[in-house]
């Protein structure tokens, strides 16, 4: 991988660290409203996909098509490994609703950063 591809993995990197790090956490308080985690999941992971359809596209100069499909692979395989680590959080389990709101929210990140011209120009 050269430099250039290089650069634009750094931020779906620290993102996916601190991801990572959230959910070793125990006891994270969330707003009190039916749902408010899978919103939060959600919302996590569209910037997980933007963020990883951004390196694809720009670093890897994929196809906007196939960017899309692989970053929400990617990002739905992180979500499945998260899943997975909170088995192993005190607190913490594994539910198929937060891994379905991971796989939509890197879907709907990806098609922003590939599909809205004004973002995906600009860098």
């Amino acid at each position: 991988m050269d430099i250039r591809a290089k650069k634009y993995w750094v931020l779906p990197a620290v993102w996916a660290g601190l991801i990572f790090f959230m959910s070793s956490r125990q006891g994270v308080q969330l707003p009190p409203f039916q749902y408010a985690d899978k919103l939060a999941h959600l919302c996590v992971y569209v910037v997980l996909g933007f963020l990883i359809a951004r390196a694809l596209i720009r670093g890897h100069l994929l196809e906007t098509g196939k960017a899309v499909a692989l970053a929400f692979l990617i990002g739905a395989l992180y979500g499945l490994s998260d899943e997975a680590h909170q088995m192993f959080v005190p607190t913490r389990s594994p539910e198929t609703l937060d891994l379905l709101s991971d796989a939509l929210g890197s879907c709907i990140g990806a098609v922003i950063y590939a599909y809205v011209p004004r973002i995906s120009k600009k860098d």
